[in-house]
């Protein structure tokens, strides 16, 4: 399972890498003439054949009733693998492959819900609605369009340097443990085998993470709020909820101290990157393939970091703990 996450992981890279997508613009009035993806929804809606509620039971059913069956499918296919792996995690006892993999599943269920309701507001030529398609943000990651905006490397090498360093005091990080045996998913590991393997991992969940999250706080809710309040104000309460809502991996932390310094250091913090992140939104004309890669690189990086700097004790080693 690890090789063929690090093949996919290299594919995606190898087709972002490769090309340079152009990104979708969303209508930012509601005088333009209609898109060729919001006239595309309108056709499709307009044949449905069941209710997209039932993508509430399973990732890729709303889509294939919403008749875009290509990411329907692709959806579940990933639905059925995060499943398999959740299984599996529990069955074997293992708390940190367990947590991955139901945050995964956890994701393509959101990603799943919200992009039916963001179908329906491009057909109905809502603004600020995202037109971006799955596979658009599936690469996103690897878009040289969107890595090579200043904003978007700079923004990120200062966010990952203030994120680690918001981390280690919310954690009180000790000295760093490079060069120690490397421990995942519970078991000591070689340093060329458990390298990669975190990598592909991280890159694979934050895959997950990144589009759902992109999609239900950017695509549904800061649109929403700046067709109702205005953009500065989707802006602004967007990035307010968006760190609220981090709040809830203080669940994951078991220390009462730990936990208290994370509520007070760590999602102020992510308020502060739901505002930049937010930003590059609303500047980028609402693509959602902009905060994707966005947040994807952030948490990648961050987690990249962390494991570095203690190998034995990150997300994926032993400790169920989410720090950012």
């Amino acid at each position: 399972m690890i090789d063929a996450r690090i093949a996919l992981v290299a594919s995606l890279a190898a087709v972002g890498l490769g090309c340079a997508s152009p990104l979708a613009r969303a209508r930012l009035n509601a005088a333009e003439a209609p898109s060729a993806r919001e006239e595309e929804a309108r056709v499709r809606l307009a044949k449905v054949k069941c209710s997209r509620q039932l993508a509430w039971l399973f990732p890729g059913l709303g889509q294939i009733c919403q008749n875009k069956p290509d990411e329907g499918a692709a959806l579940a296919a990933v639905g059925f693998a995060d499943t398999s792996v959740l299984v599996g995690g529990i069955a074997t006892a293992q708390k940190s492959a367990t947590l991955v993999s139901a945050v995964a599943l956890q994701d393509a269920w959101v990603y799943g819900i919200a992009d039916t309701v963001l179908e329906e507001e491009r057909a109905q030529r809502l603004r600020f609605v995202p037109q971006d398609t799955l596979g658009e943000l599936a690469i996103a990651p690897v878009n040289r369009r969107i890595l090579s905006k200043p904003e978007v490397f700079l923004g990120l090498l200062a966010g990952v340097a203030a994120g680690f360093g918001a981390s280690a005091l919310a954690r009180e990080v000790g000295r760093p443990h490079f060069g120690d045996t490397p421990r995942i998913f519970g078991a000591d590991a070689r340093p060329g085998l458990a390298y990669p393997a975190a990598g592909a991992t991280f890159a694979t969940t934050f895959e997950h993470v990144a589009i759902a999250e992109e999609a239900a706080f950017r695509g549904l809710l800061q649109s929403g709020l700046a067709r109702s309040c205005g953009e500065s104000c989707g802006w602004a309460v967007g990035s307010y909820i968006f760190g609220g809502f981090h709040a809830t991996n203080a669940l994951f932390i078991d220390d009462p101290d730990q936990r208290k310094r994370y509520l007070a250091i760590g999602v102020p913090y992510l308020v502060l990157v739901g505002q930049y992140i937010g930003g590059i939104y609303w500047k980028s004309g609402y693509s959602l393939a902009t905060a994707v890669a966005m947040h994807f690189w952030y948490d990648f990086l961050l987690s990249v970091v962390d494991f570095m700097y203690e190998p034995r004790d990150s997300m994926i080693s032993a400790k169920i703990a989410l720090p950012f």
